[in-house]
């Protein structure tokens, strides 16, 4: 029984087959030969008949145009997934990566163990870097999978990345799915990271100590950490969860040859220890105590070229036009200033006269501070809604006193939500503990009829129910939104609200939807649901607008402030409540304003009023802060303010605001005084920041990896892979195959289907633009990156392309799948061109090599081989059948002959007779072609060492060419002459 090597052609089932890389005989991974890789399948050769094939020669007498010959080459291009080239993933990926997304890949592949910190601005594209980087060394074969940690509600939208753009089947490990994948274990030793190779996992699942520990046992050998900055060493509340997390990545790290890349927008926050724990896990050489740690024995500069080696953060200015126009929407900001109506500000007032009474009672030290908290926390509430008022003086709590050891650290929980600290919790607006329940939480009831907890009792009992007598009528707050959307839905585009409390949005996802009827569908999304339920809600919106072509509106909570891509279906951003911490407006903005937005503008629009007692403080001192510093950089930054900045300038606004006797009102004398001392030091913090934050884009952008060096790659992976032909190509077959296509100015192509369109393209045009079988007369199309709402973004890897590509070479190898011989292929393996682009005639042949490649690595280890299809064309001038008067042209002057324009048409007889001369030299060519096959394969290995340059591996890839190179096509030029002059 015969044994086939990856990428030797076989026949069996009646056609022929490529042998994938997977196959060990006697079972054969097999892909049809110019097949789509949906038609992979496994044949048994014990059990079926497999034998050795060769590949056909073309046939003179179905000769094609000029378009025609470079269709084949296109297609031949296209339909292949293990491309030859530097770079082993961009056959299998689903989009055109930005020339600027390659820098932390070629970063990645200088690096054993791949050890870096992806810190890009928001909306730049740190999960597609993360997952390119992946993806390659999947393909190489040096991971055999890989997990993705990031907080739960962000692990659907991980998986669909990886699906739609890389074509990777992850599964989800949460809470929710853990016992379910635990049932399809193979044995009772086995984990889930063992047997399903890649996965999403969410960090709060796998930080305790069980399954810490489970996972740095048996974890792939790349681990990707999303939102790594909530991954590092903390105090106070929250430190608990922080620390789980930074010693599951501390064990990570402890691995010696542990693959580890982290992601963040925010690497440093305020806190030193919690950034210099960060780059600690990149090297321990960055840890406290090691020689490149701050205060260590090496030198800033070497500190920094080491760090460098490791850590990309790029601002929009620095990638906007690194190779090309990457084009970020344009901000237009605006505020929306309401006053207070009546009933509200008759709720303000109320507990601003409480406040003294409840703040003088008698009680220990964290039992009053717990109270001031639990104040502001109500004026907090009644700045949101009059729903969120009832809300937070209704007795409910997530959190109760048995939670918190340390009493002084229920304070310190209060004043987290308030303050909404961004580093442990990206929705802490949720865990919001209800005012009603502070006695209970902190002194017990109280029994006696005068105790300060009767009273509170009793006041937050008569708060309530003048807040539920409240109408929507006398909620200016929401008339004024109101009125802002009526105005601003008029062009049927995407709004989303932010809020701080859940009633507040469910609230105005009622109102809302009674007041725009049929103008827009209203949705809702807080931090109660579950992360299916979230990403349901938003599809089912976006689906019900699509389908009605009304506006939409998305109501939410900080739950969607971070991580989730909102981008394709909305362009505003509505801060409906202001958050005290300003980064977390950078978060909100960002869900829209990113790369990949198709509208030109998005909107921001901040709601605030003087009547409320902290707008004010929030809107121009803190927000003003990031204003000024965007003015003097160009562009937005998160602040790196701590909460005590911040905290400093709400005492200041208290103060100012609230006209009570200073005498035990909430803050004392010596914490106001502090607090001035704190607002002036973050006043020059200002300064510090822009100074730090211009060095910080000098030592980290990664200008040394120039764009010349990164085009020089991106040329290579696009002529491998014929990415650079995907319009002209999918255009082309569209139109020969007897499509309709009209041209918008805006970028789209409009496809319509006429009767007599070829059965086959129809077929693929159905199945691969109309998933849910919806029959369309028409498809929009466009091929520049965008995705916009009905519109069909075509990439090298849309199942549209791959179906076209497949059909088109295959029809071309064989007559019948084209209707017989009398028909035209849509592309051809043969064919005859007059053109001036030649003054001789020359002879094109257009080969595709098989080959595999075999990586040393220091340490031995089995090699596994890897298949590499390398399709390129070879120009001869002169006649073919004398080998020793040919001359052999350069590839580049090759792929320029195949793009030559004719220039007339030729002799059928006589052309047809050229054709069946030259098919007839191949087999006195065929030495010639293996000499080229080895040329290949050595230049081949040189890039594949060169791209993974690290001293751990050897570096010594050897790739062997798998068989003769296939001939797809041959062509003859031929030059033009005028005057009648012979040829």
């Amino acid at each position: 029984m015969s044994e086939f090597a990856t990428g030797s052609i076989v026949r069996t089932r009646g056609r022929e087959w490529v042998v994938q890389p997977e196959s060990r005989h006697p079972v054969y991974e097999l892909q049809p030969l110019g097949g789509a890789s949906q038609e992979r399948t496994a044949v048994h050769a014990k059990l079926e008949v497999i034998t050795p094939a060769t590949f056909g020669a073309p046939d003179p007498k179905r000769r094609g145009d000029a378009n025609a010959c470079r269709l084949l080459r296109d297609a031949a291009r296209l339909a292949t997934r293990h491309a030859a080239g530097p770079y082993r993933c961009f056959g299998r990926l689903g989009f055109d990566p930005r020339p600027y997304q390659l820098v932390p890949m070629i970063m990645a592949l200088r690096l054993d163990p791949v050890r870096i910190l992806i810190a890009d601005d928001v909306g730049i594209g740190k999960t597609i870097e993360a997952l390119l980087i992946a993806r390659e060394l999947y393909d190489r074969q040096e991971i055999s999978g890989f997990s993705v940690l990031c907080p739960p509600h962000l692990a659907p939208q991980w998986a669909k990345e990886m699906r739609e753009k890389f074509h990777l089947d992850a599964e989800l490990v949460l809470a929710s799915t853990a016992q379910r994948l635990e049932r399809r274990l193979r044995s009772a030793t086995e984990t889930i990271f063992q047997r399903f190779p890649i996965t999403v996992v969410s960090l709060d699942f796998v930080k305790s100590e069980r399954r810490r520990r489970e996972f740095l046992q048996t974890c792939p050998q790349l681990v990707i950490v999303d939102e790594a900055h909530t991954c590092t060493v903390g105090s106070g509340i929250g430190h608990s969860q922080r620390q789980q997390r930074f010693e599951l990545l501390k064990g990570l790290a402890a691995k010696a040859e542990q693959h580890m890349i982290l992601t963040t927008a925010t690497p440093h926050s305020g806190n030193a220890a919690a950034y210099e724990s960060l780059v600690g896990l990149l090297d321990d050489r960055f840890a406290e105590g090691g020689e490149l740690a701050v205060g260590g024995s090496a030198t800033d500069a070497d500190r920094d070229r080491e760090l460098a080696r490791r850590f990309v953060q790029r601002r929009r200015p620095d990638i906007q036009k690194f190779l090309g126009d990457t084009k970020f929407p344009e901000r237009v900001e605006a505020d929306s200033k309401y006053p207070l109506g009546h009933e509200m500000k008759v709720l303000v007032a109320d507990t601003i006269a409480f406040t003294q009474k409840y703040s003088e009672a008698p009680g220990e030290q964290h039992v009053k501070r717990t109270r001031n908290w639990a104040m502001l926390t109500l004026l907090q509430a009644i700045a949101s809604s009059p729903a969120a008022t009832v809300a937070t003086l209704t007795k409910r709590s997530s959190h109760t006193k048995s939670d918190v050891v340390d009493p002084n650290l229920f304070s310190d929980l209060l004043e987290r939500q308030l303050l909404d600290d961004l580093s442990d919790d990206t929705d802490v607006g949720e865990t919001a503990t209800s005012v009603a329940t502070i006695e209970d939480e902190i002194a017990g009831t109280g029994s006696a009829e005068d105790s300060i907890n009767s009273k509170a009792q009793k006041f937050f009992k008569q708060l309530r129910d003048k807040a539920l007598a409240i109408g929507v009528e006398n909620d200016t707050k929401y008339l004024a939104l109101e009125g802002f959307l009526k105005k601003h839905i008029s062009d049927k585009g995407g709004t989303v609200i932010f809020c701080r409390f859940i009633a507040t949005a469910e609230y105005l996802r009622a109102e809302l939807s009674k007041a725009l009827g049929k103008k827009a569908v209203v949705e809702c999304v807080v931090g109660s649901l579950t992360d299916t339920e979230r990403v349901s809600r938003i599809a089912g919106l976006v689906s019900a607008a699509s389908d009605t072509d009304v506006a939409r509106v998305l109501v939410c909570t900080d739950c969607l402030s971070e991580g989730i891509n909102l981008q394709e279906h909305f362009d505003t951003v509505v801060h409906y409540d202001l958050s005290w911490n300003p980064n977390r407006h950078v978060q909100r903005e960002g869900r829209v304003d990113r790369f990949g937005q198709p509208k030109a503008q998005i909107h921001v629009r901040f709601f605030y009023s003087d009547d409320t007692c902290f707008d004010t403080v929030v809107l121009n001192r803190l927000h003003a802060k990031r204003r000024i510093i965007a003015a003097e950089l160009g562009y937005l930054v998160s602040i790196p303010i701590s909460r005590e900045a911040i905290l400093s300038e709400i005492i200041e606004e208290a103060n100012r605001r609230l006209p009570v006797d200073r005498t035990g009102f909430l803050f004392t004398e010596a914490e106001l005084k502090r607090a001035q001392i704190q607002r002036d030091e973050d006043n020059k913090e200002c300064e510090r920041i822009v100074a730090t934050e211009k060095k910080m884009r000098l030592r980290f952008r990664q200008s040394a990896i120039t764009p010349a060096e990164v085009q020089a790659e991106l040329l290579k992976v696009r002529d491998a892979v014929g990415s650079g032909s995907v319009d002209r190509f999918v255009l082309a077959t569209l139109h020969r195959a007897g499509c309709v296509i009209e041209h918008s100015t805006d970028g789209r192509y409009e496809l319509s289907l006429p009767s007599d369109v070829l059965p086959p393209v129809r077929e693929a045009i159905q199945v691969s633009l109309n998933p849910n079988n919806r029959p369309r007369a028409k498809h929009l199309l466009r091929f520049d990156g965008q995705f916009i709402e009905n519109q069909h973004s075509i990439q090298r890897a849309h199942p549209l392309v791959e179906a076209l590509a497949s059909y088109a070479l295959q029809s071309a190898l064989d007559p019948m799948m084209s209707g017989g011989e009398a028909h035209q292929p849509l592309a051809a393996r043969t064919g005859l061109i007059l053109t001036s682009a030649v003054t001789v005639r020359t002879t094109i042949f257009l080969l595709r090599s098989r080959f595999q490649l075999l990586t040393a690595r220091a340490g031995g280890g089995a090699e596994e081989p890897l298949l590499a299809e390398d399709v390129f064309a070879v120009a001869f001038e002169g006649d073919p059948s004398s080998r020793a008067n040919l001359v052999r042209l350069t590839s580049q002057r090759a792929n320029e002959l195949i793009e030559a324009e004719p220039a007339g048409n030729f002799e059928p007889q006589r052309a047809e007779r050229l054709l069946e001369s030259a098919v007839g030299s191949l087999e006195g060519l065929k030495q010639l072609f293996e000499e080229i096959a080895f040329e290949r394969a050595l230049d081949l290995a040189v890039a594949h060492d060169s791209a993974r340059n690290v001293r751990k591996l050897s570096g010594k890839t050897r790739v062997t060419p798998t068989g003769d190179p296939d001939i797809l096509g041959l062509f003859i030029l031929m030059p033009s002459i005028s005057n009648g002059e012979k040829r």
